[in-house]
């Protein structure tokens, strides 16, 4: 059966037109300046250093990307450069600057969500900690990136005696918890995790099976994983949540199967591993049953009590079929043959309920699946289907210059930026997907999937296993892996037992040939002082009155917009404390300012920095976050958000630091100060003779 082909579509507000191919072909000779292009999908194509989309089109240099598709730039052009000195990954290279700094945009935005700072995961720059997300982030390889921050995530979403399953109404997808949580055991072996959360996992377990599952036919009720609107359920359905659908009763199968995992790890009595395996076994077989449209080669949506199927591609659920097993062989080569062609992703839902309208979850594409997708995918070596993904999410992520909640299914990036687990979908691409990798309970594993790029060496260096780092090289071009050297000497796979320390190199070859691997140092922000400064901060002011703020974003938190257009309205702030007045424009809400340029530092030490701020922002040192009031306490009123006083420190060697500080106003006042304490000294506004900027024409 071949690819279902993807239907005429309505298309949303504001979309530009693709050109057509006669146009496109000369704008791609103009524009490409002799690159190659090395995927063209007849939607968009993709060189080295380059998106082109129509009259859309995304430039990548060794510093940042630049694009003409921001929101925020309407006519113009938007530039991402790092803002961060050090970001919580590890550092990958290819040698295609495209798939590298949109890996450094994906690096930036997992670290900015609180990766890598030894607490829960943010779902995004607006969103708190949820639990399913956060578990979808660490099967896509956030348990092995940031153990620690998974572990604080996983028991942040507890209870005394349970898991929190009340996020949503659709809330049995919660116990997707288990599937990270196992995640997180293998890459630690942290048993005492295991002993604290088994009972409460258990108790979840016997509650849901009280209250949701339909014992005629062995499959749990409720709504699709993460679908918790009305949008991708027929109307009438959404809210009682009596249909059972694929994502959800493959997570039951999966948590059943953890559980054995579990009880045989924890040496649980006699028969309790055998009984949860039984119910694994029992979900999968009911999955199989009642869930899979055998003219259309894939499983359906959900099922109704009744019997009936919601005859729909769910994206999801046909990812995790695959991944764990639930589908046999023969069924998960259906399901890739049959998955609806869509070049900017993998389809959450099809065919669509409304095909000319817009949803978040209907005719959407989320990147997140892309890389559950393409994890699925690598278990059979389909390494096309990486690179399908993969060029997906580049394009997504250069154009908008940030991973967006959701795109539509023709391409449009659509409501928040820098959501979490669609940066960790494009980590997991090439984590998970191309290098393969996978940790058990006794060894992390590398079994990568050749994936067709233009490039003969993918490294990822810095990657922490237990006490060793290791540095990880992909070279040459073959089916499969035919050589594996660990510092030098080779040895029969790539299996990295529990237990090593210090820092290791391990080089897979596909052509059996040794190759000169140069792993690079840690690479994000470079912070060097430009030769000509004058005295003072550069003020940018951003006025955001003309975005939809209902539908699109989210003004509460500066990290909403983390990389706004520049030269909107901009001014020096010269001979005077940072900023100390209301907004420069009439204090008009939406709006936010950002000061940036250099500060002097004459002696070296701990530094101490306060924010008096209203609303909220954010002051960064060298591209460190050292003081952060992120507003982000959406239910105060905004009287009691009119100032707050936050402090941060940080220790600075003599000479000149990058300085950054990031103010929103939505509501209430727009007043900023900003202090510092120098060692030994007491408080005091930064002097203005410390401050400096790079001069531009026309100051």
């Amino acid at each position: 059966m071949g690819a279902t082909p993807h239907p005429p579509q309505g298309k949303p507000p504001g979309m530009r037109p693709l050109l057509t191919a006669v146009a496109l072909t000369v704008f791609l000779c103009v524009y490409a300046r002799g690159a190659d292009v090395w995927f063209d999908c007849g939607a968009y194509q993709l060189t080295a250093d380059a998106v082109i989309e129509g009259d859309k089109r995304a430039t990548i240099d060794e510093r940042g990307i630049s694009s003409n598709a921001y929101d925020l730039a309407p006519g113009g052009e938007a530039r991402w450069t790092p803002r961060l000195a050090e970001c919580a990954l590890p550092t990958f290279t290819s040698g295609v600057p495209l798939l590298d700094r949109v890996w450094d945009l994906a690096a930036e935005t997992a670290t900015l969500c609180d990766m890598g700072a030894g607490k829960p995961w943010k779902a995004g720059y607006k969103y708190n900690s949820w639990v399913r997300d956060s578990a979808y982030c660490a099967l896509l390889g956030g348990a092995l990136l940031d153990p620690e921050g998974c572990r604080a995530t996983l028991e942040f979403h507890t209870e005394a005696d349970t898991l929190i399953l009340d996020q949503f109404p659709c809330s049995n997808d919660s116990t997707v918890w288990a599937a990270a949580a196992w995640e997180y055991y293998t890459v630690t072996g942290d048993i005492r995790f295991l002993l604290e959360h088994y009972e409460k996992l258990r108790r979840t377990l016997d509650r849901l099976e009280r209250e949701s599952l339909n014992e005629e036919l062995s499959l749990f009720e409720g709504g699709s994983s993460f679908m918790d609107n009305g949008g991708p359920y027929p109307e009438g359905v959404y809210g009682e949540h009596r249909e059972m659908a694929t994502s959800t009763n493959c997570i039951f199968a999966r948590t059943y199967e953890v559980m054995a995992e579990m009880a045989r790890a924890l040496g649980a009595p006699e028969g309790e591993a055998d009984e949860f395996l039984a119910k694994a076994k029992a979900t999968a077989a009911a999955v199989n049953e009642h869930l899979w449209d055998d003219e259309a080669g894939w499983y359906v949506q959900f099922a109704y009590a009744d019997g009936r199927q919601e005859k729909r591609w769910e994206g999801l659920g046909e990812a995790l079929a695959i991944l764990w097993g639930i589908a046999p062989a023969e069924r998960a080569a259906r399901i890739t043959r049959s998955k609806p062609d869509n070049p900017y992703g993998v389809e959450t839902l099809f065919p669509y309920y409304k095909p000319d309208g817009v949803s978040m979850h209907d005719r959407s594409v989320w990147p997140f699946i892309g890389g559950l997708w393409a994890m699925a995918a690598s278990r059979t070596g389909q390494g096309e289907e990486i690179r399908r993904q993969l060029a997906a999410a580049a394009r997504h992520a250069a154009l908008e210059l940030s991973f967006r909640e959701c795109m539509t299914s023709d391409g449009e990036g659509w409501r928040y930026f820098g959501q979490l687990w669609n940066a960790m979908g494009y980590i997991g691409l090439i984590v998970r997907g191309a290098f393969g990798a996978r940790a058990t309970p006794d060894a992390l594993l590398f079994e990568p999937t050749p994936t067709p790029l233009p490039t003969e060496c993918l490294t990822l260096s810095g990657l922490r296993w237990g006490g060793a780092t290791l540095d990880v090289a992909l070279v040459g071009r073959g089916e499969a892996v035919e050589k594996v050297w660990l510092d030098g000497k080779e040895i029969e796979r790539a299996v990295l037992p529990r237990g090593l320390s210090g820092r290791h190199e391990l080089v897979m070859s596909l052509d059996g040939r040794r190759h000169d691997v140069r792993f690079p140092q840690r690479r994000h922000g470079e912070f060097t002082p430009p030769e000509e400064l004058e005295q003072g901060l550069r003020l940018k002011h951003y006025d955001y009155s003309h975005v939809d703020f209902e539908n699109t974003y989210n003004y509460k938190a500066f990290r909403s917009f983390p990389y706004p257009p520049a030269g909107r309205a901009e001014a020096s702030v010269r001979a005077e404390p940072v900023i100390a007045k209301d907004d420069p424009l009439g204090g008009q809400h939406f709006t936010a300012n950002a000061l940036e340029g250099w500060l002097k530092v004459e002696r070296a030490g701990e530094y101490g920095f306060r924010l008096d701020i209203g609303e909220g922002g954010r002051l960064f040192v060298d591209g460190r976050c050292v003081v952060n009031c992120d507003g982000t306490d959406y239910d105060k009123p905004a009287p009691s958000k009119l100032m707050e006083r936050v402090r941060g420190s940080a220790v600075l060697t003599a000479g000149l630091h990058t300085i950054r500080v990031h103010q929103f106003v939505e509501r209430g006042t727009g007043r900023l100060s900003v202090y510092w304490t120098p060692p030994g000294e007491e408080e005091a506004p930064l002097p203005p003779g410390s401050l400096f900027h790079q001069p531009t024409p026309g100051d």
